[in-house]
């Protein structure tokens, strides 16, 4: 285990590449052996790494080919890999690989690819040709490195990917196999030329492959050094595209790995690291450097103890691995479940408290805290639509809060704001074109801020689709400040407008309590007002009722006192009175007869749908029956009842009295003795329309509506018939249950009286 890393071509090298072939079993064994390494290292790799054949047939993937497109082997190998580049880029990419194919040479182009989760996201894809020594092309290399921040669900693979990686590869190097076949320490040219050896071809290209694998990790450096002086002998050259400093100075000076650390780390990570080495154990350690272009980047430093054979500490060889994106993910997830935490406390805060101010203070104090600014204010727009007042703050002077007005004009970043309506960022408020900014955000030497609605309406579409001329008009404005120049994520935008949706539901809820509690109110006196009413009309309909009843009383006593006294005159001196005495003595007692009709029919109508009764099942056939027994018609009049007529439950004396007003008119002003009534019956949705239809003389167009009145008729008010009630009651009845009346009649032509009655349970039903 004393082989050693090379960092020339020329320097002589022991392991794999320099020991001679002994027998074939002998190369079968390490070619086996090689072709594992090669395997594990490609399915430790956090890249998508692929091998192809000289068409550019996809041979190989790695494990996470498959882990992030879902395919199967059979789906993916050969051309079948094209379907996951996206439509627009795969004709490109097509292109570019038939031009390397020609000139064997590398290449490198951004596509993107498909992931399992249906989302489309941007890989850089480099392409190498592996060259044998004797100038033949034997296959091509490549990986696809995910651009920008990886997505969260690929976050996990990434942490797992880095550890296995790590653990694998430093695995052979403590073996001491990986590194006599890598010689990268210098520049290699493009095609990566292997030297010339004579082994077997398939040995050169399993070799090859562990070149090229090195040469493409960009993002973990191997490296091996003096396990005393700690000198780099060692460095892979993916260092340099790492932290951008040549291979050279890692090996050159003494010093460089020490001032390569983080001011702020330094000091710890070389004291724990000089301690393991001490104490002659590996380790593990994570810490930051500086680029050579300011760049912090964070390292994984996974280092092992290379023995002599006396069991002595010999090389130390290791792997660092940028795992910059893995703490950035990881320092955006603890602001994501800080943000939810603070909407989920929000959340419920706002199921536990009624008092609006008190939920704002509180809202403002917890956003400074999350996204760790030191202002933060709501806003709320004033009913002038004109201003903006400070409702509750943090870090303001306390002489603002509640009486700060701010214009709600497009030259500041609140008015514009509210006049965009979307969330509004300033990196530097400085350098800000759109709107002046706030005199007090300029007081307190504001920089970079961010401000989004806070929104009342019930959908979010409204506000989305609400034109310049509608009423929209929203609470106000949540903003956070502050004095340091800063870039706001989306993740950060997104907090705070679930923060405003948050507010904007309480307010919406305690608008909505207050409405409630004055139209409660409101209608708490209006009842009261109504059965005061209610209460004095039921009192003076009764008084009503009782003036009627004593006034027919009393009407209708000395009216018949007149017509017996009449009748007694006409009795006791009918010899000594002529013709028209008699007449003239008739003809009082037809009028008193007349009056008390009237005064009958008034009474009937004061009272007409005013009286209730419990609803019962009535069958309407057995009740037309008995009304028209009452009224005994002459023999030869006909009365016929058609088919169909329902039972239901309704009180049953309106309907009664109104079917009797109805075929009594038809008697009584038919003008012949053996005339002709049919009652029928239509079932409605929600009623049954019941006609009454006779043969008689009818009525022309223009009176079909003054029938319906009361005191008025067709003929001479002279007789006891035709006093003019009885159509006026019916109507008045029909219309108190709901229903409505109607005829349909010309002149000479008979009448048809159709009348709705509701249909409030068909028991036949």
């Amino acid at each position: 285990m004393n082989t050693s890393f090379n960092n020339t071509q020329n320097s002589p090298a022991s392991g794999f590449d320099s020991e001679p072939i002994h027998s074939c079993q002998s190369l079968e064994q390490r070619l086996e052996a090689t072709e594992a390494r090669t395997r594990c290292l490609l399915a430790a790799l956090p890249q998508i790494v692929w091998l192809a054949q000289g068409n550019g047939a996809i041979a190989h993937f790695n494990q996470r080919w498959y882990e992030y497109t879902g395919l199967t082997e059979v789906e993916s190998l050969g051309w079948g890999f094209l379907k996951i580049l996206h439509p627009e880029d795969r004709d490109r990419f097509v292109a570019s690989c038939h031009l390397a194919s020609k000139q064997l040479q590398s290449f490198t182009i951004e596509c993107r690819l498909l992931g399992l989760d249906g989302t489309y996201r941007w890989f850089i894809g480099s392409q190498t040709p592996v060259i044998g020594a004797d100038g033949q092309f034997l296959e091509w290399i490549g990986t696809y490195t995910l651009k920008g921040q990886p997505e969260q669900r690929l976050e996990a693979s990434w942490r797992e990917s880095t550890q296995a990686y790590t653990v694998e590869s430093s695995s052979l190097l403590l073996q001491g196999e990986l590194a006599p076949a890598l010689v990268v320490g210098n520049p290699q040219p493009a095609n990566l030329r292997v030297r010339k050896k004579a082994v077997n071809p398939t040995v050169k290209l399993a070799q090859q492959r562990l070149r090229n694998l090195v040469n493409e990790l960009s993002q973990a450096i191997i490296w091996e050094a003096e396990a005393t002086t700690e000198q780099f002998t060692f460095v892979s050259k993916s260092a340099e595209g790492l932290l951008g400093y040549p291979v050279d100075q890692w090996l050159s000076q003494p010093d460089f790995w020490v001032n390569l650390i983080h001011p702020e780390d330094r000091q710890w990570t070389v004291a724990l690291c000089r301690k393991e080495i001490i104490q002659n154990r590996d380790y593990e350690l994570e810490y930051r450097c500086l680029a050579a272009d300011n760049r912090v980047v964070w390292l994984r430093d996974r280092a092992y103890i290379v023995r002599d054979d006396q069991g002595r500490s010999h090389k130390r060889r290791g792997l660092m691995v940028d795992i910059t994106l893995t703490k950035q993910v990881g320092k955006e997830l603890q602001a994501r479940l800080r943000q939810q935490a603070t909407v989920a406390q929000l959340s419920q805060q706002l199921l536990l408290r009624t008092d609006i101010q008190e939920l704002l203070n509180q809202t403002v104090s917890l956003v400074s805290q999350t996204l760790g600014v030191e202002y933060c204010q709501v806003l709320e727009l004033l009913p002038d639509g004109n201003n903006l007042r400070l409702r509750a703050g943090i870090g303001f002077r306390q002489e603002f809060m509640g009486q700060a007005i701010l214009e709600a004009s497009t030259n500041t970043q609140e008015g514009y704001t509210l006049h965009c309506r979307q969330p509004v960022i300033v990196e530097d408020l400085r350098g800000e074109t759109r709107f002046q900014g706030s005199p007090w955000l300029r007081d307190h030497n504001i920089v970079s801020s961010m401000n989004v609605i806070i929104d009342v309406s019930a959908n979010q579409e409204q506000l989305e689709s609400a034109s310049a001329n509608t009423r929209y008009r929203p609470f106000g404005v949540l903003g956070v400040h502050t004095s340091k120049q800063r870039a706001f994520s989306c993740s950060d935008v997104d907090f705070l407008q679930s923060v405003a949706n948050v507010l904007g539901a309480a307010i919406a809820s305690q608008q909505a309590n207050d409405a409630l509690y004055a139209t409660t109110t409101q209608l708490t006196q209006t009842t009261a007002l109504l059965n005061k009413t209610t209460a004095t009309l039921k009192r003076r309909t009764q008084e009503l009722d009782e003036f009627a009843y004593i006034t027919s009383h009393d009407l209708k006593a000395p009216l018949r006192a007149i017509a017996n006294l009449s009748q007694w005159l006409e009795d006791d001196i009918a010899e000594h009175l002529h013709g028209e005495n008699l007449r003239q003595m008739q003809l009082l007692r037809e009028r008193v007869e007349r009056l008390e009709a009237l005064i009958n029919g008034l009474l009937e109508y004061s009272r007409a749908g005013r009286l209730h009764s419990e609803p019962e099942p009535v069958e309407v056939e057995a009740l037309l029956t008995q009304v028209i027994d009452k009224f005994a018609p002459p023999t030869q009049f006909t009365i016929e009842i058609l088919p169909g007529m329902p039972t239901l439950v309704t009180e049953g004396l309106p309907l009664q009295q109104v079917f009797a007003h109805l075929i009594g008119n038809a008697i009584k002003h038919h003008p012949l003795p053996n005339g002709r009534v049919k009652i029928s019956v239509q079932e409605q949705s929600d009623a049954y329309e019941f006609a009454v239809a006779d043969d008689g003389a009818g009525i022309a167009p223009k009176f079909h509506e003054r029938v319906f009145v009361i005191f008025e008729t067709l003929k001479a008010k002279e007789t006891v018939k035709n006093i003019g009630i009885g159509l006026a009651i019916a109507k008045r009845i029909v219309e108190s249950k709901g229903g409505s009346i109607r005829v349909e009649s010309q002149e000479g032509r008979g009448a048809t009286f159709y009348f709705t009655w509701p249909k409030l349970l068909d028991l036949l039903s």
